[in-house]
């Protein structure tokens, strides 16, 4: 867990009035994935990485059936820090549902009550205080704000949910082996000398597209992640035919564990790469575990889902062309 992270003149942006194991923690299977054990990995003039682990045993009553790997890295110059998890379920332990897996950062309400998730979607945001004494709605998550410390929210609605369903979680059946590296994920922290929002807004997407660039990382030092020497390509141009042989801009594709079309919306136990195709149907996915994939694709306006009839394998260094 986390239970502080200062940043510039401020002691600590996490929710200091909560206690200390919910201000910052990652969950997996509604547990909170405490650690047992820790090390320093790295420990340079530009990196540190530090590793949390706690291993599962059969006499572990009532702890979720996960070997844990929770890493955070800082780098030297880096206004932020990076997280990713290693969770493993061995050949032969009991059943499992994982029906999220998730890294949870609650912040200080009285600062960081703004939010923006992209250019046209962004909003002061409601108190946890704000919904108490709120008129409940049909669904438990949602209520009416009938008396908010900010009165431009009042009349509104707050809502929030899981109603994905069950076969968006993993299920781990008959003893099976299963293994997966989430993240890295990276925290950014920054600020503006007049409180504007848009300005803020504007340096994180600028952030954003750096460590796009950067993708995949090179110095995470787990062996699980591979980096960009272990990974593979692919590359091609999608046609669609729709009464006539057509170029089309904008298709997604992407390659997701072999399944049924349309079954990537579903998987979550494996990888999946994505991207967007220029104007005449040309892609390219880069930083590809290795492994066999299907290729599918979609098209915004175009009815159906497509899949590629064959199985796809990558290779470490290798550019698969279709």
């Amino acid at each position: 867990m986390i239970t502080g992270l200062g940043y510039e003149n401020v002691n600590n942006v996490l929710e200091y009035r909560l206690e200390e194991g919910r201000r910052g923690e990652t969950e997996a299977a509604d547990d909170r994935l405490d650690c047992t054990s820790f090390r320093v990995v790295a420990a340079t003039d530009d990196q540190v990485e530090v590793s949390f682990t706690k291993t599962w045993h059969h006499f572990l009553d009532g702890e979720v059936l996960l070997n844990i790997d929770k890493r955070y890295i800082v780098l030297r110059g880096s206004s932020g820090f990076y997280s990713y998890a290693i969770l493993k379920h061995r050949a032969g332990w009991p059943d499992l549902n994982i029906g999220e897996a998730r890294i949870v950062f609650k912040l200080r309400q009285d600062m960081l009550h703004y939010m923006v998730i992209s250019d046209d979607k962004q909003r002061f945001m409601p108190t946890s205080m704000d919904r108490k004494g709120c008129y409940n709605l049909d669904y438990k998550e949602a209520v009416l704000l009938t008396n908010s410390s900010n009165p431009l929210l009042r009349g509104e609605i707050f809502f929030s949910a899981h109603y994905a369903g069950g076969d968006f979680g993993v299920r781990l059946r008959n003893g099976e082996r299963w293994k997966k590296v989430f993240g890295l994920v990276f925290m950014y922290l920054n600020s503006d000398s007049t409180n504007n929002p848009n300005a803020i807004w504007a340096d994180a997407k600028s952030q954003a597209a750096q460590e796009t660039k950067k993708w995949p990382y090179d110095f995470p030092l787990s062996p699980d992640f591979p980096h960009s020497n272990q990974r593979g390509a692919i590359s091609g141009r999608l046609f669609v035919n729709d009464g006539a042989i057509t170029l089309v801009n904008s298709t997604y594709l992407g390659l997701a564990q072999p399944g049924d079309v349309g079954s990537w919306q579903e998987n979550t136990k494996g990888y999946q790469f994505w991207t967007q195709s220029d104007e005449r149907g040309n892609f390219s996915i880069k930083g590809v575990r290795a492994g066999t994939y299907n290729l599918y694709a979609w098209v915004p306006g175009v009815i159906g889902d497509y899949k590629h009839h064959a199985n796809i394998t990558i290779r470490p260094g290798s550019q698969v062309v279709m």
